[in-house]
Order: C-alpha cells, then sequence, then structure tokens
C-alpha cells in the first residue's frame, strides 16, 4: 500500500479518522466512533496536578474528584481490527508471586491488552489521601472503604472497555477463588471472549521472602493461607483453560527470563488470531457493515 493510500484510506460507518496508529508495524487510520468523541462532562483531561477544569468538580467529594481522575476512558475507540480484540488473560498467584512484575514483563500492553487490576486504583488513593500502604492502614476502616471505592472504578472501567470496544483483557488477581474467575471467563465468553490464564507459582519461602521487602506487606499468616489457597486451585485452573494454560516458575533461582519469553511467545500469537466465537464474529461483521 502506497503512503498516498495509507493516508487517505476510509474509515468503516460510523467511525471517523483520529490522526494515525501502528499495527503489525504499519501506519494506519486511527478510526474512532463518532458518538464517543465527546467525553462526559466529569471524565476532565488530567495533567500531574489533577484535572484541570476544577470548577466542574469543586461541589464534589474527595472521592468524586479521585474517582473522576481514575476513571478517565482511555482508548476505549480502537477498531475491531485491533490486536488482542475479544481475548482475556487471568492472571493468578498468591502474594509474592511477582504477578505485577510477570504483567510489565509480558509485553500484554505493546499486544493491546488493557490491563484490569484494582490495586493500582487502591494504592493510586491511598496515596492520594497521604497513607502509606501499611497492615494497619489497608485494614482499617477507612482503608477497607478506600478499596471497595477502588473496586467499584476498576469495575466500571472494565466494563467501559468490554461494552463499548471488547478490547483485550488482562484480569490481574490472586486466583484464589476459583469460582469467581471461572464466573467471569464464562461471562466474557457470552460476550464472545477467548480466555486464557497466565499461572505465577512460587514455592512459599519465596512468597514470604517477597512480602518483607514490598511496601504493602501482609501478616506471614496471611501469606501462607493465602498461597495454600492458590496452590489448591492449579489443578481446577488447568482443567477449565486446558491448553490455554500457562505457568511461570518465578520461585527464587528459577530462569524465569525463559518462562517469560515462552509465554510471550505463545500469549502474542494467541491475541493475533482471528476470533472463532460465532458472537465475536457477528459483532465485528456488524462494526464492520
Amino acid at each position: 500500500m502506497q503512503i498516498h493510500e495509507i493516508l487517505t484510506e476510509k474509515c468503516w460507518k460510523g467511525y471517523m479518522k483520529k490522526g494515525m496508529k501502528t499495527m503489525f508495524g504499519k501506519r494506519v487510520p486511527n478510526c474512532v466512533k463518532k458518538e464517543e468523541q465527546e467525553l462526559p462532562e466529569r471524565l476532565v483531561k488530567l495533567d500531574k496536578k489533577g484535572p484541570k477544569n476544577l470548577k466542574k468538580l469543586d461541589k464534589s467529594s474527595k472521592y468524586e474528584k479521585r474517582k473522576a481522575a481514575l476513571a478517565q476512558q482511555d482508548d476505549i475507540n480502537e477498531g475491531p481490527n485491533d490486536p488482542a480484540i475479544f481475548k482475556a488473560v487471568f492472571t493468578a498467584g498468591g502474594p509474592g508471586a511477582g504477578k505485577s512484575f510477570v504483567v510489565k514483563n509480558s509485553g500484554f500492553q505493546a499486544m493491546g491488552f488493557k490491563i484490569i487490576n484494582s490495586d493500582i486504583a487502591f494504592e493510586k488513593m491511598l496515596k492520594q489521601m497521604g497513607m502509606d500502604a501499611t497492615p494497619d492502614n489497608i485494614y482499617s476502616p477507612q482503608g477497607q472503604e478506600t478499596r471497595d471505592k477502588a473496586k467499584d472504578i476498576t469495575k466500571r472501567r472494565q466494563e467501559t472497555y468490554t461494552n463499548v470496544g471488547r478490547l483485550g483483557l488482562v484480569m490481574d488477581g490472586t486466583g484464589k477463588d476459583y469460582v469467581k474467575i471461572v464466573t467471569m471467563s464464562e461471562k466474557l465468553k457470552k460476550l464472545g471472549y477467548e480466555t486464557l490464564m497466565v499461572f505465577v507459582n512460587t514455592d512459599l519461602e519465596t512468597a514470604l521472602a517477597r512480602n518483607e521487602k514490598r511496601d504493602r506487606t501482609l501478616p506471614p499468616e496471611e501469606v501462607k493461607s493465602m498461597w495454600s489457597s492458590v496452590q489448591n486451585n492449579i489443578g481446577k485452573f488447568q482443567r477449565y483453560f486446558k491448553q490455554n494454560m500457562i505457568i511461570i516458575d518465578n520461585s527464587d533461582g528459577q530462569d524465569v527470563e525463559q518462562h517469560l519469553n515462552s509465554a510471550f511467545n505463545q500469549i502474542g500469537s494467541w491475541s493475533q488470531q482471528i476470533p472463532s466465537n460465532r458472537i465475536a464474529q457477528q459483532w465485528l461483521a456488524q462494526q464492520k457493515a
């Protein structure tokens, strides 16, 4: 395709061109839905100091201001041909397993995935409140109330990603609740998604040692309990996800880089496959009509 053809290529019906983007090594038009151009009034643009348009938030509580900031909609208007569409990855592992490290170094965002993790919102809200992520603060009434609010914000963001654009998701969690993960997976499948699990495993000694080094530490007994719960679910997850189950051993002394490279290749290939779910195919056909 010539440069002139790329720059003048038209978007699908109901979409409009908003700049260019790189996809699969090529520059293509960034097509966005016309009706999604104007964000709700409260979702104002942000800078490092917070909302620029504070007049619209003057009468709101501090929580509402944080909620507007954290709920800022970003990159939800991607086209139906974008990578990782209709793909969802669940992560599992106990405290100290290194899920955040694995998620950060597995190239998910480069593949087009959106990270869904309430801990990110929770820790940001604690910081804005001037609270350190200590056990006393986390398990205080104010800390637990803040955690619930962070979960609500994250849930709303996930719903936006799935309901508007069917975007690729990485559901970052502990994996201690098998029923909860399977229920969410089945819900996504009804929307046309295909699901995969990345299970980050460690031995108990590694989990305890890393917990001590974290800013947001947990009591040792709770670490042991959570680690055991997650370990007991490995077999269940393998039976449910079958071939779409990747286990990464991130214990101290293991070659985690080799595991990450293998996971990157497997997930990258899977994320680029054309959705096979009939519901997904119908949705894509409607978007391109």
